[in-house]
């Protein structure tokens, strides 16, 4: 188990980084706690230790060690109650606390300090290259609608790959993507997203919804309801996308915790490298006995090529998808629901008229992504040059469209900065626009809308915690909440 010190805050990160990972500046306003954590199934009992200090008034991990409930909110309830449910995994534990003094405060702490790294690891694991991408091209932003539309909608002149080719076939992350329909133009483009865009239009959406996602999201509520606490962002709206599509693949609710934990921990090539080791032997047998899902729905598609021959599709390529349809729709679903949610929150006569009348999530959700847009940020190459508002762009050099403040362009709507669902609905560039549209746009409108219905109606009095920092928005190429904290009863 390795720290998440995302949650230190950077004043923290710097002195990490000064002592070479020692955290004992932490120490003197830290808590220690025991817990002690039953299995209601197995009945086997562990003790947990846990170090928690608050931070400007927020509840911060510093260590945990051997299976700890997964959020702050869980801490802060640990100590003022005796006794608390707690939720691991799907199943149901009860844990009790008490905070430890003296000499078992020191090896509790010894204990739940062993697994830090130094920060030269940390570093490894954590470092990204500052700056824009593609350094030696020319780039160019657009800000207003207008011009982004154009972009988006002139799929000749602006592609997703460069007019010359990359190299680094070698490279296994780099082959995948190239083989993404995320990199793919023109008429490849059409023929490889004709294949899979049947199953995510608006008449397959009953079957996303009663194979897969309600039972995802009722499931979800069941293991927090009791507690009268919840951080959505984490326990909630993380876990309905990954669930929901890996369900379509016909992958276990544990091995996608796998997938998530490893994506948590390495990134997309964890992700490229666990994938295959659990989706190979699902496509294997979808091949011999097709059933309703989404695997099998690829294993037989077939593809005509350029030549006009037609044939089913490789491993590989069901990879691709599979790898496109988890690392992109699994990810920015679970952000626009926590926006979405977040904006219902900080607006609560939202929530009442979803109460009354739930048909008034489509507009809610449409506004959320217009408002805020999880991918405020999208680019393009040049093919040719182009004139755009007077401005030349050379051929090779990427665009960057900024949909989130094409979205707030004053010129197209009244009052762009605020959340307004009541508004009148035009066009808005929160799911793209053009030959590559979202893919799971109707996907994601419905997981949302069920989501948040569900909620509504199961959790009374929805309201966020008082007793807790208030979400923030943040994020440039992927926005997302801080946290969701809820309360209700």
């Amino acid at each position: 188990m390795k720290p998440d010190l995302s949650l230190l805050g950077d004043a923290h990160v710097a002195k990490y980084r000064e002592t070479d990972g020692e955290v004992g500046h932490l120490w003197n306003g830290a808590t220690c706690l025991l817990l002690t954590v039953t299995g209601r199934t197995s009945g086997e009992a562990r003790t947990v230790p846990l170090i928690y200090a608050a931070d400007g008034g927020r509840c911060i991990v510093v260590a945990s060690k051997g299976g700890a409930p997964a959020h702050p909110h869980w801490y802060r309830n640990l100590v003022a109650n005796p006794a608390v449910q707690v939720q691991v995994k799907g199943d149901r534990f009860d844990a009790t606390a008490r905070t430890v003094e003296g000499a078992e405060r020191e090896r509790c702490w010894s204990l739940a300090t062993a697994m830090w790294p130094s920060y030269d690891d940390y570093a490894k694991r954590t470092t990204r290259v500052i700056g824009l991408p593609e350094p030696d091209r020319r780039h160019f932003t657009a800000f207003d609608f207008a011009t982004c539309d154009a972009i988006v909608r002139n799929s000749r002149a602006f592609r997703m790959s460069p007019p010359e080719p990359r190299g680094g076939e070698d490279n296994p992350t780099v082959r995948l993507m190239q083989m993404s329909m995320l990199t793919m133009d023109g008429a490849r483009h059409r023929r490889y997203r004709e294949l899979v865009q049947p199953s995510f239009n608006p008449d397959r959406m009953q079957w996303w919804t009663d194979n897969w996602a309600r039972p995802t999201i009722e499931s979800l509520i069941d293991s927090f309801e009791a507690s009268g606490c919840a951080d959505l962002n984490i326990e909630f709206c993380a876990a309905i996308p990954l669930l929901t599509i890996c369900g379509s693949f016909g992958i276990s609710v544990d091995d996608a915790l796998d997938i998530r934990a490893a994506v948590k921990g390495g990134g997309q090539l964890a992700l490229l490298q666990r994938l295959p080791e659990i989706l190979q032997p699902i496509v294997e047998g979808r091949r011999v006995e097709p059933r309703d899902d989404l695997i099998s729905v690829l294993v037989q598609a077939e593809l005509t090529d350029d030549h006009g021959e037609r044939h089913v599709l490789s491993d590989l390529d069901i990879l691709s998808f599979s790898w496109l349809l988890l690392s992109a729709g699994s990810g920015t679903t679970w952000k626009q629901m926590g926006i979405t949610l977040v904006a219902m929150l900080e607006h609560p006569r939202w929530i009442e008229a979803v109460r009354k009348d739930p048909t008034v999530l489509d507009a809610i959700v449409e506004e959320s992504a217009r408002w805020m847009p999880t991918d405020p940020v999208f680019s393009r190459f040049a093919h040719d040059d182009v004139e755009l508002n007077g401005v030349v762009i050379p051929r090779g050099s990427v665009v960057h469209q900024c949909y989130g403040a094409a979205n707030r362009d004053p010129s197209r709507w009244d009052r762009p900065d605020e959340f307004d669902p009541a508004r009148e609905p035009r066009t808005h560039l929160g799911f793209g626009r053009g030959a590559h549209v979202c893919l799971g746009k109707n996907l994601a409108r419905t997981e949302i809308i069920t989501a948040i219905a569900a909620l509504v109606d199961r959790l009374p009095d929805l309201r966020l915690d008082p007793d807790t920092e208030p979400p923030q928005i943040i994020g440039l190429y992927e926005r997302a909440p801080t946290a969701v904290p809820v309360v209700w009863g």
